[in-house]
């Protein structure tokens, strides 16, 4: 059996909820798994009882080239100044892996979307696989557009130092139908000829998630119907909040608020506040309906417990814009908030009258499948 580094972004949460979920079938058949993770992925993998090395104290959270960005500008996709610092932190970490022999100790490296890996990945002597939702940054607007093109001509040359590329995210490759250079190639060539196109994965498994009864009990929840407010893994989209209180007033709803790790809100009148809960996932058939960011494992936990909701990008985001409308083209569950705030009330009970289902087990599938490619690659 294999020893296998998960090597895990630190910006956000999703990184960390869908390694847990491979990671933990590699460990069921037999590998022994270890993760790399930053705060605030380190806490949450120590909550689902994942062994999280030591070097992982200290390292600096990437999350917070995009939370300082927000803040000054109210846009999600960081700017050129921002992506060269935060790639900057991302090699000083790396290279303090590396001297400290890290890497050396296993079989395999899996990069969740780590920086710190594809910043260092030629001096990484094992084999080493890249996994991520997205391809290349698309540029929004002639603002985006130096950072989006530096950074997609890094990964381009990078991805070469892989010996496998998956992609897990919601688009198909066909979708993907834009350069990725000005000069260069689609992102669906780049998807055909490197990548291995896996599909998007939860963050808990269909025998992981808990009844409603279950659920509602183990978290302290009310009866009646219960709308999830979710924040994500960063600081960024906390008026999310203040804006689903004020729209869920009327409609037969309580909100129950989960905030992120990071993230620090003003205690909202008629709602219950919960705080941050990093098993989270395997509670989401609690709620009959949500209203939350849209992040791509936050919509796959949704779509796999059967519960419905209104998907909030947060603004000049484009993987979250392009996943709020993805998801809502894929399930019937979603629908993506309107520009209008005026509207969301609408938008909201609408939700919460559509009722559960029992969920996409197909996910399930595709972490499956994932792990299968994954333990293809170690008998290379």
């Amino acid at each position: 059996m294999a020893k296998i580094l998960i090597a895990v972004s630190s910006i956000g949460l999703g990184h960390a909820a869908r390694a847990r979920v491979y990671g933990s079938l590699l460990e069921a058949r037999g590998h022994t798994v270890e993760y790399y993770a930053p705060e605030p992925a380190l806490s949450y993998l120590k909550a689902w009882g994942g062994r999280v090395i030591d070097e992982s104290r200290g390292s600096p959270s990437l999350s917070v080239f995009l939370e300082e960005y927000w803040f000054r500008t109210g846009r999600a996709l960081i700017g050129l100044r921002a992506s060269l610092r935060e790639h900057k932190a991302a090699v000083e970490a790396g290279m303090r892996l590396l001297r400290a022999g890290v890497f050396d100790r296993y079989d395999l490296v899996v990069a969740e979307e780590s920086w710190e890996v594809i910043s260092i990945a030629e001096h990484i002597r094992v084999r080493k696989a890249w996994i991520s939702d997205f391809i290349a940054y698309k540029p929004i607007g002639l603002r985006t557009m130096p950072a989006a093109y530096a950074v997609n001509r890094f990964l381009y040359k990078r991805y070469k130092l892989f010996e496998a590329l998956y992609y897990v995210g919601l688009a198909s490759p066909m979708e993907m139908d834009w350069r990725m250079l000005p000069l260069g190639p689609r992102v669906s060539q780049v998807a055909r000829e490197r990548f291995h196109v896996v599909g998007p994965i939860p963050p808990v498994l269909g025998g992981e998630l808990l009844d409603s009864v279950e659920a509602r009990r183990s978290l302290g929840l009310p009866e009646g119907k219960l709308l999830l407010v979710q924040l994500g893994g960063t600081s960024a989209g906390a008026e999310l909040v203040d804006r689903a209180v004020e729209a869920s007033t009327g409609i037969g709803v309580t909100p129950i608020v989960i905030t992120g790790p990071r993230a620090h809100v003003r205690v909202p009148r008629h709602a219950v506040v919960l705080g941050y809960e990093p098993r989270l996932p395997a509670y989401y058939r609690a709620f009959d309906c949500a209203y939350t960011l849209a992040g791509l494992l936050t919509i796959t936990g949704l779509a796999r417990a059967g519960v419905p909701g209104v998907l909030q990008p947060l603004p000049g985001h484009f993987e979250q814009e392009e996943n709020a409308i993805l998801a809502s083209r894929k399930w019937r569950l979603f629908s993506k908030a309107p520009r209008k705030p005026g509207l969301l009330r609408e938008a909201l009970a609408e939700a919460c009258d559509r009722g559960t289902s029992d969920g996409d087990d197909g996910l399930d599938a595709n972490a499956y499948r994932l792990v299968d490619e994954l333990e293809g690659l170690l008998a290379l």
